[in-house]
């Protein structure tokens, strides 16, 4: 052996340990190794600079250091303690963290280094250590605990409209209002000071000199990409009016693009004002009606802004006086509008004409207010419900905001009139009546008068008298916008100054001699309010315009010259309006129950001790009605109509729909508290869709469930912001707010959330009486508000609200995974689409094949983006755009059909017909209710038959009047209506009981105990219909006969139910059965009659036509409508955009069933691969590809598809 191996442990050839040569070797060894070890220690310890090493990290005290650094040799080592390599910490270094793991620890699926993932949604929390790019320029405080917790100071609104008419563009203009963007860096709170804060700006550098607007609620980056909303967006904001009170005002931003109604259906139950915006140049158009009819289905009011005056001057370059015609065009087809949808039940008079309450020197009323009111459906610029609006050019405002402009600026409090002395300055509510309609100022007498004068302007003429609203509201901006665009640059730092300050003599100002001296900066506020510093040069003197201010491009400048004589970012007219036209939560909760509540509004024979007024009355009798023995129900009521945030009253919160969390893993809950406080940590009870309290005589038979109900903590409460959140702890009734921990219990896209328990809150010192005990009167008032939390009921899903009408689908996708294992992954992003879009359906296919449901191939792009990117996140397969179908019948069955149980012991016989024109959609929209709403301890039996309740009682008086004189249905049908299907509310097909039986006979008693296995059978029939699978509509289906055994195991629901749904097939194929398709509804527009001519043409080639083809008023655009079957619409819009160049805007909706042209069973049709079937035989071709793709044979049969026993006769 050499010399180097000597002394070392010797293996073996398998690595076994086989020991020391011998003694002599080990003992020479041992002192060798001694005496370099000594050295070596010694060179060691003197490197490290220390003497004698720590004790063992262990920290043992009774293990002693070896004695002799020659121990550590003689010991035993096993192989696998054996170090053969420096530790990590001397390779890489101390500052290094090494992380030992299995191989396997990690799958290998998931990436050792994960590709950076882009979050759409971009929601931060504003708290004492987190800032946002923009903070909030009030006290946060003050709003959440100090505003929101006073409902009357609450305002809720959504903005509604078509698509780009300014929406996102108001919210901007009132985010710069209201917010600030911090200027330095360093921690701080929203708005709470202790770091300087910068102005926040709506419009910013786009690049290449350009300006794009922030939009500062488009919080997706696909939204900022597109420039278009795509989800309603919640925003929390403290508004001040004009006479300087705050208020608390939750807005949300709602999609104007037709494939995103849903958002806008589902953000108007939470509000009580829709703020409807209209383009001023392109006027009303399709999306206005639609936002018009979602508000009167969600029992709101409305509010008009007009957006965008500036393109009445620099794109249409209309003279003054036509701009004045044209905003009023602009209203008055408004109006016509709400004539048209406003709700039946608004006991509306006529509406006032335009020119109605403009005072005038001969008008005794002239100073006499138009009435008013939250629910009226008129609105006209005198009384504010009409706000102007200009987001380019930085305006916002009202006719009394402008008459209080000009009052302030008057030089005394009295104004000296020839011939009748001093006349004190009139209020800026009196002005603003007389600055809109045909209402002219004579300069001579200085009043306002009706009369037009011998010197009035006509036309477009520039000389004369020209209406007040003219010479007061558009002449000013008329010339700043002169001034800015047309002027060259020496004349229009003099020309600006002349125009917003009026330093000049001779010289026309914005402010008219004809109201006396009036002098920027000079004369006392007439209302007696403190207004802000520079919000428009009250208080202060604007400074003139210098040099380097004309250097600004043209909007800009505009910009800078509106806020200098309007108010830079002066929203108080705006705020005003909406106080004054929105109801309050307090006075909309009863619109927004009787909307969406499904238990019972009036408590009149209901429970032992029931102290209401009249249905109709929202005011108690017993105000102080709350001890223990009190109906809980009616307790309930009573706290829903008041919005009650006491500590008597449960917390009730509506759920509209889910906001994704910044993570996109969960979801907020965006919902309003209806009554109540809800506390962070509250245990909450999540009521389903068809959710009934437990007792309860349900609204329709055999409809609810009273299992659809889980428990959830409330983790966290929120106050959106647009960009960010706001934790708070507690939220009271009237309020919109995000709810965390929720989401997970949830079984649909709504909610009703009601909380647990007498721990939900405690009670405020203010309610304990003088003398009472503190702790026992907390104990009541939680044992009241648990009785009366286990009797609410829930609101009326969003899915029925969405299932008929513009947000029907219309357009549906097949998705896979490109890799079968990704197929979970699949699901989990299917659902978690599904919840955070309220109008898209996910369903599976009998086949397997997972299908995407929704309103355009808009919402269907945004929701396949979204299941990529974010939440399956797996490579996808879509299949081709494709339609949902239905089917209907053309006539009435010409054979009896007769269908019995596989027992034999029961038969059925039953007839299919056509539904009359127009029920169908009657009965989908609501209005035709079979039961009355469910409640709590129903009427005795004595009773029930007359109140429409229980099992055999007949549909509600006001139903069967209905049909009997709008439908023409006789008595006999209209008292035998048994049911609706396949929603058991809302079903678009009847069932009617044509079995002449005598009442109390056992024949009837044995068929009204079979009722509920028929009326099961006929909902699943036409739910699943025998085509394609797909729902039926509008079909009358008779049962004529009927043998029920007596014996109720003979007549059991495993029985009649497959039968009943056989029978219903038989009848239905036997009555000429149709495919109906969605038939879309078309609005073009086109910049010129040339684009509109290329609309035309586009539509001749898929089955569409035009209807109307007309221009649009005081404007070169063309607007046309018509309609375009779904099936053939599918790249319609990019198709009409290529072939125009982009000159034609293409807005589609769903407007009605149409039937697919040619007979689904014609046998004789021959289909050719690779070919388009003519139009006679495209329903047979939809037929056969449709029962392919769900695995079922071409031939359609009632003995071969369904099997059983089915014969007919004549």
């Amino acid at each position: 052996m050499d010399d180097a191996d000597d002394g070392l442990p010797q293996y073996d050839e398998f690595g076994n340990y086989l020991g020391d040569d011998g003694e002599s070797a080990s003992s020479s060894a041992g002192a060798s190794d001694a005496e370099s070890g000594s050295s070596v220690g010694e060179s060691d310890s003197d490197a490290d600079g220390g003497g004698t090493p720590p004790h063992p990290a262990n920290g043992d005290e009774d293990e002693e250091p070896p004695t002799s650094p020659g121990a550590d040799a003689m010991a035993v080592v096993l192989p696998e303690d054996v170090q053969h390599y420096a530790p990590a910490a001397a390779v890489y270094g101390p500052d290094t963290e090494v992380r030992v793991e299995e191989v396997d620890a990690q799958p290998l699926s998931t990436p050792l280094v994960a590709p950076p993932v882009t979050r759409r949604s971009e929601y931060l929390t504003v708290d004492a250590h987190e800032r946002s790019a923009v903070v909030p320029a009030f006290s946060l405080a003050y709003l959440a605990g100090g505003l929101c917790a006073q409902p009357a100071l609450v305002r809720n609104a959504a903005l509604v409209g078509a698509l780009h008419h300014g929406k996102t563009g108001l919210l901007d203009m009132l985010v710069a209002a209201t917010h600030a963007r911090p200027a330095t860096s360093g921690r701080g709170g929203g708005g709470g000071g202790g770091h300087p804060l910068a102005a926040w700006r709506p419009y910013v550098d786009g690049g290449d000199g350009k300006e794009v607007a922030a939009r500062f609620t488009d919080a997706r980056i696909d939204e900022q990409a597109r420039a278009m909303s795509v989800k309603a967006t919640p925003l929390t904001l403290l508004g001040t009016d004009l006479v300087g009170k705050s208020h608390a005002l939750h807005l949300l931003d709602c999609p104007g693009h037709t494939s995103f109604l849903d958002e806008t259906v589902a953000a108007l139950r939470l509000v009580d004002v829709a703020v409807v915006v209209v383009d001023a140049a392109e006027g009303v158009c399709r999306g206005t009606e639609l936002a018009v009819a979602a508000a009167a289905a969600a029992r709101v009011g409305v509010l008009l802004v007009v957006t965008k005056l500036d393109r009445l001057v620099v794109e249409l370059r209309l003279p003054v006086a036509d701009a004045y015609h044209k905003l009023r065009h602009t209203v008055a087809t408004f109006n016509e509008l709400l004539v048209k949808w406003a709700p039946v039940d608004e006991g509306r008079t006529a509406a006032a004409s335009d020119g109605d309450g403009a005072g005038d020197d001969d008008d005794d009323d002239a100073d006499r207010a138009p009435a008013t009111g939250p629910r009226r459906w008129h609105v006209t610029p005198e009384d504010g419900s009409v706000v102007f609006a200009s987001a380019q050019s930085g305006l916002l405002f009202t006719l009394e905001q402008v008459a209080d402009w000009y009052l302030s600026r008057a030089a005394a409090d009295a104004l000296t009139v020839p011939g009748r002395g001093d006349v004190p300055v009139m209020p800026a509510s009196a002005l603003a009546r007389r600055l809109w309609g045909d209402v002219w100022f004579d300069r001579q007498r200085r009043v306002f008068t009706k009369r037009r004068p011998a010197d009035a302007a006509v036309g477009s003429d520039e000389g004369g008298t020209h209406r007040s609203f003219v010479e007061f509201v558009l002449a000013p901006l008329y010339k700043v916008y002169a001034a800015a665009v047309g002027d060259p640059p020496d004349e229009v730092a003099r020309k600006l100054n002349t125009i917003v300050l009026g330093e000049e003599e001779g010289v026309s100002t914005s402010l008219p001699a004809s109201l006396g001296k009036a002098a920027c900066g000079k004369g006392p506020n007439r209302r007696g309010r403190g207004r802000r510093q520079g919000s428009g040069g009250v208080g202060r003197r604007p400074q003139p315009f210098k040099a380097a201010d004309l250097e600004l491009d043209v909007h800009p400048l505009i910009r800078l010259c509106m806020g200098t004589l309007w108010g830079n970012c002066d929203v108080t007219g705006f705020v005003s309006a909406l106080v004054a036209h929105a109801p309050s939560p307090i006075a909309g909760a009863g619109d927004k129950l009787a909307a969406f509540y499904t238990g019972a509004l009036s408590m009149d024979g209901v429970g032992s001790t029931v102290h209401t007024a009249a249905a109709d009355s929202d005011v108690d009798v017993v105000d102080d009605w709350d001890d223990d023995s009190e109906d809980p129900e009616a307790g309930l009521l009573r706290c829903l109509r008041r919005c009650d945030p006491g500590p008597r009253a449960p917390a009730v919160l509506l759920v509209a729909k889910l906001v994704p969390h910044p993570d996109m893993e969960s979801f907020y809950a965006l919902g309003r508290v209806m009554a109540g406080c809800l506390r962070q940590g509250d245990a909450v009870r999540v009521l389903g869709d068809g959710y009934v309290p437990v007792g309860s005589c349900a609204a329709d038979d055999g409809g609810g469930d009273e299992e659809d109900v889980a428990e959830a903590t409330v983790t966290g409460l929120y106050l959106p912001g647009g960009r960010y959140v706001t934790r708070v702890n507690a939220v009271r009734a009237g309020q919109v707010v995000l709810v965390d921990g929720v989401d997970g219990v949830m079984s649909g896209k709504g909610a009703t959330l009601v909380s647990v328990g007498a721990d939900s809150g405690v009670l405020p010192p203010e309610a304990h009486g003088p003398d009472a005990d503190g702790e026992e009167e907390v104990t009541a008032a939680g044992r009241v508000r648990s009785r009366r939390a286990a009797a609410c009921h829930v609101f009326a899903p969003l899915s029925r609200s969405l299932a008929v009408g513009p947000t029907t689908v219309t357009f549906k996708v097949a998705v896979e995974p490109r890799a079968p294992a990704d197929l979970p992954a699949l699901v989990r992003g299917l659902r978690a689409l599904s919840a955070s879009s309220p109008g898209l359906v996910t369903r599976v296919e009998e086949s397997g094949e997972h299908v995407l449901l929704g309103a355009g191939e808009m919402a269907l792009e945004v929701a396949l983006g979204d299941l990529r990117s974010h939440y399956a996140r797996v490579p996808l397969s879509v299949s081709d755009p494709a339609v949902p179908l239905a089917e209907t019948v053309a006539e009435t069955s010409a054979l009896k059909v007769a269908a019995t149980t596989p027992n034999g012991a029961n038969s059925l016989t039953l007839i299919a017909g056509p539904l009359e024109e127009g029920l169908a959609e009657a009965i989908e929209r609501g209005t035709l209710p079979l039961r009355p709403r469910s409640r709590l301890n129903p009427p005795t039996a004595a009773t029930a038959a007359v109140a429409g309740v229980g099992v055999g009682a007949p549909p509600l008086r006001s139903t069967q009047a209905r049909l009997q004189s709008e439908w023409g249905w006789d008595g006999l049908a209209t008292r035998r209506l048994w049911a609706y299907g396949p929603e058991a509310a809302t079903g678009g097909n009847v069932l009617i009981d044509d079995v002449l039986t005598g009442a109390g006979t056992p024949q009837r008693s044995a068929l009204n105990a079979a009722r509920g296995g028929i009326v099961s059978g006929f909902r699943w029939a036409t739910r699943e219909g025998p085509l394609t699978d797909s729902p039926v509509r509008s079909v009358k289906l008779r049962l004529l006969d009927a043998t029920i055994a007596a014996s109720p195991a003979a007549r059991s629901g495993a029985q009649l139910i497959p039968t009943a749904r056989r029978g219903a097939y038989a009848a239905l194929l036997s009555a000429s059965p149709r495919l109906l398709e969605p038939l879309l509804s078309l609005e073009a527009t086109a910049s010129s009659a040339a684009d509109a001519a290329v609309v035309e043409r586009v539509l001749s080639r898929r089955r569409g036509y035009v209807l109307t083809d007309v221009g649009v008023a005081a404007s070169p655009l063309r607007r046309l409508t018509g309609v375009v079957p779904a099936m053939d619409a599918v790249g319609l819009e990019t198709d009409i955009r290529l072939v125009s160049g982009g000159r034609v805007y293409v807005a589609t909706v769903f407007d009605r069933w149409a039937v697919v042209p040619g007979d689904p069973l014609d046998a004789d049709v021959v289909l050719r691969p690779l070919e388009a079937a003519p139009d006679v035989a495209l329903a047979r071709e939809c037929l056969v590809k449709t029962r392919r793709r769900k695995g079922l044979a071409d031939e359609v049969g009632i003995g071969r598809s369904h099997g059983g026993e089915c014969t007919g006769w004549m």
